[in-house]
């Protein structure tokens, strides 16, 4: 749960071709999307599957959503074209939220993003970590900059407890197309999949960004 002032809102997000709006939550609107970036793909009516979400690109429009101005969420996709898909593509998925609610973010250094991540790998659970690590000396947040910094840190953990298995899996190749494109032994590659080898944390780091999570 979170804690120590930290506190989770909850936005309503437009699903294509329904009446009712979805609702995603999180300590600030970045934290939400972060958080629900598969959801949103969903909302956004995509049709087939898509090999990753690559990133996306969060901005107030004032003419969406009937004219009432909401939050554009364009997620980039990378499809596979020997489907008939474009090799990338865009799914928009709106959110009803303000332009004051994008301002909601706190940046980290290097060093602090690295000490965070190494933080990251002695916890279970993803709230109490952002609300530990974001009160400590790493930071010296103010009060009133805990939730956004929470929100950064969310996904930190999830990089620390990322396996190369759930990397390989949410690419959609086989472990033999995956190591090719990353140019892995083969062997290499079945064993920090089964455990039998340790894959280095900055090694799975550079996989999920690269394979956009």
């Amino acid at each position: 749960m979170i804690s120590k002032g930290i506190t989770a809102n909850e936005y309503e997000v437009y699903v294509s071709g329904s009446q009712w709006p979805d609702t995603i939550s999180g300590t600030t609107l970045t934290d939400a999307i972060n958080g629900s970036l598969q959801r949103l793909v969903s909302s956004a009516g995509v049709r087939g599957p898509y090999i990753a979400i690559v990133g996306y690109r969060a901005e107030y429009k004032p003419g969406i959503l009937g004219g009432k101005g909401g939050v554009d969420v364009a997620i980039t996709l990378r499809r596979d074209p020997k489907r008939g898909y474009p090799a990338t593509d865009v799914a928009h998925a709106w959110i009803y939220a303000s332009a004051d609610d994008l301002d909601e973010h706190y940046d980290l250094t290097d060093k602090q993003f690295s000490a965070a991540l190494q933080e990251a790998a002695a916890y279970d659970d993803p709230d109490a970590f952002a609300s530990d690590v974001a009160t400590s000396d790493i930071f010296g947040a103010s009060e009133d900059e805990l939730p956004a910094l929470a929100a950064e840190l969310r996904p930190i953990w999830r990089y620390a407890h990322l396996t190369v298995n759930e990397i390989v899996q949410h690419t959609g190749l086989s472990q033999t197309d995956f190591a090719a494109r990353f140019a892995i032994p083969l062997r290499t590659l079945q064993g920090w999949i089964s455990g039998s080898r340790e894959c280095p944390p900055y090694v799975r780091l550079l996989l999920a960004k690269q394979c956009g999570l």
